[in-house]
């Protein structure tokens, strides 16, 4: 299932998220491209609900607040701009190395992705997952649109 009409279609790493949410820098500049157009965000309600918790993570929390944000305007912002798809069957994904990981494989096989975005170490151990590229977000940005 697709995630939209058209575009480069990724899923985006709740760290990458959190990192675009509180501070300029490549995670920014990446959400960015979600907000103009250029890249389609495709996410599940559970990678979701996973943002949610680590906003409201105590030494997380502390930044939100200092910036003003408010965690669920801010996740209801980025649901409104994303592709919410539904969560697939679990993977059994054995060279995974942190299983918490899995949700965002399942969403992007799920979406059709053409890339994942995410500075998790166990995520970018694997280079690819299902023929998607797992890529850091500096290298993202080289990747977008213009």
């Amino acid at each position: 299932m697709p995630c939209g009409p058209s575009g480069v279609k990724a899923v985006i790493d709740t760290n990458v998220l959190v990192s675009a949410l509180l501070w300029r820098g490549n995670p920014s500049i990446i959400f960015d491209a979600v907000l103009d157009g250029r890249l389609e965000l495709c996410l599940t309600e559970e990678l979701l609900s996973e943002l949610a918790d680590v906003l409201r993570r105590p030494r997380i929390a502390k930044h939100v607040a200092e910036r003003r944000l408010d965690v669920r305007w801010s996740c209801d912002f980025i649901r409104e701009r994303s592709f919410i798809i539904a969560a697939a069957v679990p993977l059994d994904v054995p060279e995974l190395r942190d299983r918490n990981d899995l949700p965002v494989l399942t969403a992007a096989k799920a979406s059709a992705a053409d890339l994942i975005i995410t500075g998790d170490k166990d995520l970018l151990s694997l280079e690819s997952f299902a023929r998607i590229p797992i890529v850091e977000p500096a290298e993202a940005v080289k990747l977008l649109p213009l």
